[in-house]
């Protein structure tokens, strides 16, 4: 079981729609992945609720545990050993706190996502030292880099504040892969997995909804290579 921590020191940078583009993309290939909700807004555990209440869940391989508050997250943590999924996504509050010092340090991989508004990357450099100062107390190395979320895919369009603001992140740990901005992805919070709502609105009664599936599909086919790229960062496990 690999494990993805998705930090950020404010709300709204992009932590849960990560998560569940990487769940979405894990799901249609037939992955089992584990999700631990350690953000107090619940994002996760509402995803999953919306999602069952429109039949766009999977069950068998994706399971949600709650994790917020030290003690249920210590739970939740070791009901996800017991289960084995093949990756564990862990959403994170806002802030740094004891819980999501536990988050870091508990995990293989660590996500900062953040859009290129001057303010959202003033935080997402402060999370970054944070991180980068927990490991060093702790003397642990784990890969960590900014995702870069709600972002224009045409560089072309760029305005000359998205170029300033691309400029900081060179030399700095940053996946290449982009998320886009989209409603597709913002929509999302609200219709579970993409891959199941775009099977579930391809069979629909009206008409209007039926022609949103394949637009879901190809917005999910943009999140492939975002998501192979931080698989990859992954550390390679040694076989015991």
């Amino acid at each position: 079981m690999q494990k993805i921590t998705f930090m950020a020191f404010k709300g709204g940078a992009g932590k849960s729609t990560a998560l569940f583009l990487m769940t979405s993309v894990l799901n249609r290939r037939g992955i089992r992945v584990g999700l631990v909700d350690a953000d107090e807004n619940k994002s996760v555990l509402k995803w999953e609720r919306h999602a069952r209440g429109i039949g766009t869940w999977d069950d068998e391989n994706i399971k949600v545990y709650d994790g917020w508050g030290e003690d249920r997250f210590e739970e939740a943590f070791e009901e996800a050993e017991r289960d084995n999924p093949d990756y564990l996504l862990i959403d994170t509050k806002g802030g740094g706190s004891d819980l999501n010092q536990t988050a870091a340090l508990n995990a293989d991989l660590i996500v900062i996502p953040t859009d290129l508004g001057v303010g959202e990357i003033d935080i997402a450099l402060e999370t970054m030292e944070y991180v980068m100062n927990l490991l060093n107390a702790a003397e642990m190395d784990i890969p960590t880099a900014f995702l870069l979320s709600r972002v224009v895919t045409d560089d072309s369009k760029f305005t000359e504040a998205n170029r300033t603001a691309m400029r900081i992140f060179e030399d700095l740990p940053a996946f290449e892969g982009r998320i886009p901005t989209s409603a597709y992805y913002k929509d999302m919070a609200g219709t579970g997995p993409m891959n199941l709502y775009a099977d579930y609105l391809r069979t629909h009664d009206k008409m209007t909804m039926r022609a949103r599936a394949p637009q879901t599909r190809l917005w999910l086919n943009k999140a492939e290579p975002v998501v192979d790229e931080i698989l990859a960062a992954l550390p390679v496990k040694e076989l015991a």
